[in-house]
């Protein structure tokens, strides 16, 4: 939550036996109500386990960690981001995350760019467990950045959403397939410097060619690992 469709916990069941949600109409403000009331459900019951926690003495031997899988849809809001949930702008793939460990995780903020394939590993460390050595995890542990203040090491790293595929280093994102303008229905190549252009307004692509080539280079090397060898 929230999710579609949108409800509220007082409002009558969209989907059941005998009944289909999809193309059902809306009456004029019940989404925006309906997704405001689901937040405000959701925070409630993150709220209960944090208190359920600290009620029976666990808090300072549990780690919290609060994350979306994507942004608002069209119905929401995603701020300054460009983009919404099915797409790879900001807007889509860019949301904020919480980790609290009282005594263990200071307060405090980080801009670092971190996966939600960055949660298994960070888990295993914090736990004090080993990966199974038969296979290689995606992620890397956040466990030191949240505990020690120490950096992630440096990495590109990947997205691929029906057609569209972005490739994240350092400030810079290129991203391929997404449709030209907002609406259009041809697709280009883009670049973006995120730490100068968060709205992703300003395609650095021509006059960053070098770099636009290179990160293309990088995913078809990822694209072709992530596939692997071809059944004969």
């Amino acid at each position: 939550a929230p999710h579609y469709p949108y409800q509220g916990p007082d409002d009558p069941p969209m989907r059941g036996a005998g009944r289909k949600a999809d193309g059902e109409a809306y009456a004029p403000g019940q989404v925006a109500r309906a997704y405001r009331e689901m937040l405000r459900e959701m925070d409630k019951g993150v709220g209960e386990i944090v208190a359920t926690l600290e009620r029976l003495g666990l808090a300072h031997d549990t780690v919290v960690f609060f994350c979306s899988d994507n942004g608002a849809t069209r119905e929401g809001s995603n701020g300054a981001l460009r983009g919404h949930k099915g797409t790879l702008w900001e807007g889509g793939h860019r949301v904020p995350a919480i980790a609290a460990w009282p005594g263990r995780i200071r307060p405090g903020t980080t801009s670092a760019t971190a996966l939600t394939m960055d949660v298994m590993p960070t888990l295993l460390k914090l736990a004090g467990a080993t990966a199974p050595k038969d296979r290689k995890l995606d992620g890397v542990s956040l466990a030191g950045m949240l505990i020690r203040d120490e950096p992630l090491p440096a990495r590109t790293v990947f997205w691929d959403y029906q057609g569209q595929t972005a490739v994240r280093s350092g400030p810079w994102k290129l991203l391929i397939g997404a449709p030209a303008g907002r609406g259009g229905a041809t697709t280009e190549t883009y670049l973006f410097n995120l730490e100068q252009d968060l709205g992703e307004t300003r395609d650095r692509s021509h006059e960053e060619a070098d770099l636009r080539d290179r990160l293309l280079l990088e995913q078809g090397r990822w694209r072709a690992e992530v596939a692997g060898p071809k059944e004969r």
